[in-house]
């Protein structure tokens, strides 16, 4: 009988099966609260180059990354919209028309299911990028059986 050297087999199929429950729950799922205001946000971000619904508490990055694949399937935004416009200088109007506009966006402008399934298939793959990172540099460090250790409790 052969012993397993190098647990990259199983990661890769850890990491697939991972792939498989989070897309198939991703898909399912209801959307949550957070996903009608980013959204919207990250999309009017790449689309308008403006960061009037940027809210500090959620720095924009990860916004950016759910609305890429939004933006090159080319999801309409409405920035005739009195959400976007009345977003403008004052906090109060920034957090109220983040909301109004991403809701807006998800559920009067595009389909919802479409455009949360996109923008969530993005944080998957970031999801999926970050086990393998964690795999390599635990397999760096300690071996690769620390590497796969880590992949696994990252799944």
């Amino acid at each position: 009988m052969k012993t397993l050297k190098s647990p990259a087999l199983p990661v890769a199929l850890l990491l697939v099966l991972m792939a498989l429950l989070a897309g198939g729950a991703a898909r399912r799922e209801s959307v949550t609260v957070d996903e009608v205001a980013h959204t919207g946000a990250g999309v009017s971000y790449l689309q308008k180059l403006d960061m009037r619904m940027n809210n500090e508490e959620h720095p924009p990055l990860a916004k950016v990354l759910a609305a890429l694949p939004l933006v090159l399937r080319r999801t309409h935004a409405d920035y005739a919209d009195i959400s976007w416009t009345f977003s403008g200088e004052r906090m109060f109007n920034q957090l109220l028309g983040e909301w109004v506009f991403g809701h807006s966006f998800l559920f009067r402008w595009n389909d919802p299911i479409a455009t949360l399934w996109w923008a969530r298939v993005a944080m998957l793959l970031v999801t999926l990028l970050l086990g393998f990172v964690l795999y390599a540099f635990g397999s760096e460090l300690g071996g690769s059986p620390w590497g796969g250790c880590c992949a696994w409790l990252h799944s």
